[in-house]
């Protein structure tokens, strides 16, 4: 049963889309049920100009299943079905008439609450359609050639002072303050830095008191840490031991290197977080071991470098 009512659907909506020649000597009145209830605006219908009208169904209308027109406008006009639901049909018409001519109606089949098939004319309304036609005769004419444009010199003189006084705002200052030398970025060989900080360190080493003794390893272990990221491991400042011992190895780095890094990390780790109090002979064989350390680094990149010159 759907069938016949999609065919008549399709060729209900063809109908719709495509305006219909309006037949000035026929005015048909089709009868209208007034349970259809419309919304349109009146206000400013223009020739050209589409406007919306929105259709809805009595409330026991359960489903539109077909709409058709049988009847012709008294002007050219244009309706399009924009949306069609269950129980609300919204058309978009477009005037093309000169002269106020009524809305037609249109003819909906409907299934009610109890499957019951309904016919209903939609109502019908006055189109009053704006036939302002432009017919003022006071126009203004204006020249059909272009009016030559002659240069003002002055304007040269303007644009050119303008611009003399940006390049001024801009240069003056320049020449009245001078630019700021910058200084030179002094690179400090890690070497010797680490060097002095372990030499001062050692110092502090010999006079440590319960209020700097955690600060000493603290600072320690930031030195030896410091000189790893700058020479051997870049971003070992910012690791955990456990990772920075588990680089080395994956580096295949020297084995006394290993283990003397190893060792001072592990001290300075326990003075830190455990809280261990080494005695005066360990704090001064932690001190060798980094002096230790720093030499072996040492010895190391000159290693490389010398079988770098030997290959190139």
């Amino acid at each position: 049963m759907r069938t016949p009512f999609l065919a008549l659907f399709i060729f209900t909506m063809t109908s719709l889309v495509y305006p219909q020649q309006s037949n000035t000597n026929l005015v048909l009145a089709a009868p209208t049920n007034m349970n259809i209830e419309y919304e349109v605006d009146l206000t400013n219908i223009q020739i050209g100009k589409p406007f919306s009208v929105i259709y809805k169904m009595p409330d026991a209308i359960m489903s539109i299943i077909a709409i058709d027109s049988n009847i012709n406008a008294l002007g050219d006009t244009d309706i399009t079905v924009t949306n069609l639901s269950a129980k609300q049909l919204d058309l978009t018409v477009t005037s093309y008439g000169i002269k106020p001519y009524p809305m037609p109606s249109i003819l909906i089949t409907a299934l009610d609450q109890q499957s019951n098939t309904n016919q209903f004319y939609t109502p019908s309304f006055s189109i009053p359609v704006s036939n302002d036609i432009v017919s003022n005769t006071n126009l203004i004419l204006e020249d059909i050639e272009p009016i030559y444009f002659v240069w003002d010199h002055l304007w040269t003189i303007l644009i050119i002072v303008f611009l003399l006084f940006i390049l001024g705002l801009i240069f003056i200052p320049k020449m009245i303050k001078p630019r700021e030398k910058k200084a030179p970025i002094v690179v400090i060989d890690p070497f010797v830095q680490v060097s002095t900080k372990l030499k001062t360190l050692k110092v502090k080493s010999l006079e440590l008191t319960e209020e700097t003794y955690k600060e000493f390893f603290v600072e320690l272990s930031e030195t030896i840490r410091e000189f790893m990221s700058e020479t051997l491991i870049p971003l070992a400042l910012e690791l955990p031991t456990r990772e920075l011992i588990d680089t080395m190895k994956k580096m295949k780095l020297q084995e006394e290197l290993q283990e003397i890094t190893t060792i001072i990390l592990r001290n300075t780790d326990r003075a830190k977080y455990a809280k261990q109090i080494f005695s005066q002979e360990r704090i001064t064989e932690v001190m060798e071991d980094c002096f230790k350390m720093v030499k072996l680094v040492q010895r190391k990149i000159d290693v490389e470098k010398n079988d770098e010159l030997r290959k190139s």
